[in-house]
């Protein structure tokens, strides 16, 4: 059982080191330890918030900092903020396409051959959740809405009396690797038509898939590792804007608790057949 009698600064750089089980196990040791754990949640907190960072609900950070297998890791809230204003993810594919920059933007603009014949573009985005500070236990059991969007205009010279249009597919990825380049399996889980209409010069898409989202019957994200948003056109365009966002829920979903004791089961099942356990990240990396 470790000493509570070491200075509050020695504490401090051992539970840096730490994984999220392991403060919460030091938090039950002694009232001073859990001070000491206490003190430096809030201190990540409050340096998130400094930032502006948009934090989960206080009943979402109560359920993590209560549970050594839900943990939330404040480094990556604090560097990549995925739970506050829209994401705007780089590509991980270019194809077919010009890539210029405004205003700190990306703009995707149809690319032309040597001969005159005009490419059809692909633009892909691959998005790995744990890396982004999204922890798989908010995909599986919070299930936060995902909303893709994106702006389609007429490239110059596209006449305005003819209609252009692209296609948006959200796939999601499981099995990825560590550095979220590849999937063991990818399903294509949303495509939608996206157009600008004669007489329009430019169309926002914006794609919401809900909680309730299914695919086969199950969770259409639950479960995955990351998401892949892939843009086609074969049309003079310029795509722009294109951004995502996570909207958690306040309250704990009435289903949470019913996953939560069903994964547990399934992660002891394991560990009885010998699978490596899963160091997860605490909150304490700042």
């Amino acid at each position: 059982m470790p000493s509570n009698k070491l200075p509050t600064e020695l504490w401090d750089h051992i539970l840096s080191f730490c994984d999220h089980p392991s403060e919460w196990a030091i938090s039950k040791v002694s009232q001073r330890l859990a001070d000491i754990v206490t003190e430096r949640n809030e201190f990540a907190l409050e340096k998130c918030r400094r930032k502006g960072v948009t934090l989960p609900s206080n009943v979402i950070l109560s359920l993590s900092f209560e549970n050594p297998d839900l943990p939330l890791d404040a480094t990556l809230l604090f560097a990549h903020n995925p739970f506050g204003c829209c994401i705007s993810p780089s590509p991980s594919t270019v194809r077919g396409f010009e890539v210029e920059e405004s205003d700190g933007k990306k703009i995707f603009s149809s690319k032309w051959t040597e001969t005159g014949v005009m490419e059809r573009g692909a633009l892909e985005f691959t998005l790995d959740y744990e890396s982004m500070g999204i922890p798989k236990w908010i995909m599986d059991g919070l299930r936060p809405r995902i909303v893709v969007s994106a702006v389609l205009q007429r490239r110059d010279g596209s006449s305005i009396g003819s209609r252009v249009a692209a296609t948006i597919g959200l796939w999601r990825l499981d099995g990825m690797t560590r550095l979220g380049k590849f999937a063991s399996k990818q399903e294509t889980v949303h495509i939608a038509i996206w157009t600008v209409e004669n007489g329009q010069s430019e169309s926002r898409c914006e794609i919401q898939m809900e909680p309730s989202a299914t695919l086969h019957g199950h969770p259409a994200f639950g479960g995955s590792d990351g998401l892949r948003i892939a843009i086609n056109s074969g049309n003079c365009v310029r795509i722009s804007d294109v951004q995502l966002r996570f909207e958690l829920p306040d309250e704990i979903p009435s289903q949470f608790y019913d996953w939560l004791i069903e994964s547990r089961k399934l992660r002891e099942s394991r560990s009885l057949k010998g699978a490596r356990n899963c160091i997860e990240v605490g909150l304490f990396g700042l």
